[in-house]
């Protein structure tokens, strides 16, 4: 059952965002008409653009998504762990109205990705305008930045959702919590989360291949528009599984991480023996 609405919200994303890319799509294709002929876009502007741009606004609205499905699915492994299975009322419920708080923190963490590979890229120029082997040497320097600091901090925010979800606490203070929740568990949450992602890339390209050739071929024969709606649809049907996935993860992590670090399982195994029998 929880499974079921947990899709819904992810369908409900990849539906929207699809619709809001196709909606920018125009200047997307204004853009692609400023390429030289070189580029392969003469004359495909407008379905390139189109395709692009909804995969984009697919991505972008899932990205958003994902911190509810991971709190929906938390609420709901919490409640099963326990012994009790919780309607989606009750579900939705707790989760619902911290759902500002799960949104928020996936926009924050994309800007301060964003501030940080503009630092990075601020600091590579200035130093190409002062001699251009100093530039070259920082840009030695600012990819493995880069990849450190993104791997570090999703790394040790990963399982913020599900604690905002649960835990109800206040923004910064959950934030705080897990920063302290992770510490000594790097390269372990690392090392799931990395399995995680190839799993998801493998799967991804199992599952987008066939469309992708559909749509290749659809394309070559002049059907542009079938093209990209076959494309658009591999894609939505990729990211739903793999979203739904990923928030299991996630989910499973943070009871796993409370269980070694707080005890949970013996809070847990006393909650359950509290529960009336069935």
């Amino acid at each position: 059952m929880m499974l079921g609405m947990s899709t819904l919200v992810v369908v409900v994303a990849t539906v929207v965002g699809a619709l809001l890319g196709y909606a920018f799509s125009g200047y997307v294709a204004d853009a692609f008409a400023t390429l030289p002929s070189e580029a392969g876009f003469t004359g495909l502007e407008n379905d390139f653009a189109t395709m692009y741009a909804t995969v984009a606004g697919t991505g972008i609205a899932t990205g958003l998504a994902t911190p509810i499905v991971s709190g929906l699915l938390t609420v709901s492994i919490g409640q099963s762990v326990i012994g009790r299975r919780a309607t989606v009322s009750e579900v939705w419920a707790q989760v619902g109205r911290r759902a500002w708080f799960l949104v928020g923190f996936s926009l924050l963490l994309g800007l301060a990705m964003v501030l940080f590979i503009t630092v990075l890229v601020l600091l590579v120029v200035l130093a190409f305008a002062v001699d251009p082997g100093l530039g070259a040497f920082a840009v030695l320097l600012a990819v493995p930045a880069y990849l450190v600091g993104i791997v570090w901090v999703g790394t040790r925010t990963g399982l913020v959702p599900p604690a905002l979800a649960l835990e109800g606490q206040p923004f910064w203070s959950t934030v705080a919590r897990v920063w302290r929740l992770t510490r000594g568990s790097f390269w372990r949450l690392f090392g799931i989360y990395l399995l995680a992602y190839v799993v998801v890339y493998v799967v991804a390209q199992l599952v987008v291949t066939p469309f992708s050739l559909v749509g290749g071929i659809a394309l070559a024969a002049g059907q542009a528009f079938v093209s990209n709606l076959v494309t658009t649809l591999g894609v939505a049907v990729s990211t739903i599984a793999l979203t739904l996935f990923l928030g299991s993860i996630v989910a499973l992590l943070y009871i796993d991480v409370r269980m070694r670090r707080e005890g949970l399982d013996v809070e847990l195994a006393a909650a359950a023996s509290e529960q009336p029998p069935a």
